[in-house]
């Protein structure tokens, strides 16, 4: 009699795989899309705006998506897959930072200033929804005290806001040198790889 244990579970296939996920990759397409579509918006500032959160939405989609591939069974096809998309992500940020960075040097401070107020509003609301902070604090129940609940939600967001704008003016000047060193590093490899082609076709 065989033991369990020793059987061996079937491979997870490239198509099972796009199969349970179809959604998700779709989703991922659309957003990557969306982050160069946006730059050609009339308004160029709410363009530039739109394609920096599309593109956090892509990376923030690709981690979902590469925390479904299988740790163990994957096919080699699954594999290669995990492999490509990934390479491909990262070339589709490099160029979106390669491309516009000579823009995001001006207009930097903004997206800046979105994503510390986002992280500091996403971790307050959990905050509050886990503990239930203001019904303990003012030892009421959900839905009581409503006035008092919008005054005090929108004191802490200009609260957090104000404090948002002070991290932001102390790290968009770092960041803009970060920024610029990449770009830097970046076309000054560019015409060597152009050139290693010429040379492999001549």
């Amino acid at each position: 009699m065989s033991d369990p244990t020793n059987v061996k579970s079937p491979k997870v296939s490239l198509s099972d795989f796009i199969e349970a996920n179809h959604k998700l990759l779709s989703a991922l397409g659309i957003f990557t899309a969306l982050s160069v579509f946006a730059m050609n918006l009339p308004n160029k500032a709410c363009g530039y705006i739109l394609s920096f959160v599309f593109m956090w939405i892509t990376i923030l989609m690709w981690f979902e998506l590469f925390g479904r591939f299988p740790a163990k069974g994957a096919s080699e096809r699954l594999g290669m897959f995990e492999g490509l998309i990934s390479i491909s992500i990262l070339l589709v940020v490099v160029a979106w930072v390669m491309l516009f960075s000579s823009i995001w040097e001006e207009v930097i401070s903004l997206p800046i200033f979105v994503t510390i107020l986002f992280l500091f509003l996403y971790f307050l609301s959990k905050a509050v929804k886990r503990f239930d902070l203001f019904n303990r604090i003012f030892k009421t129940h959900a839905g009581g005290k409503v006035w008092l609940r919008y005054f005090i939600g929108i004191s802490a967001i200009l609260l957090l806001a104000f404090i948002s704008l002070l991290l932001t003016a102390l790290i968009a000047p770092k960041a803009k040198l970060v920024l610029h060193e990449v770009s830097d590093a970046t076309r000054n490899y560019t015409p060597d790889l152009q050139g290693l082609i010429k040379t492999n076709k001549n």
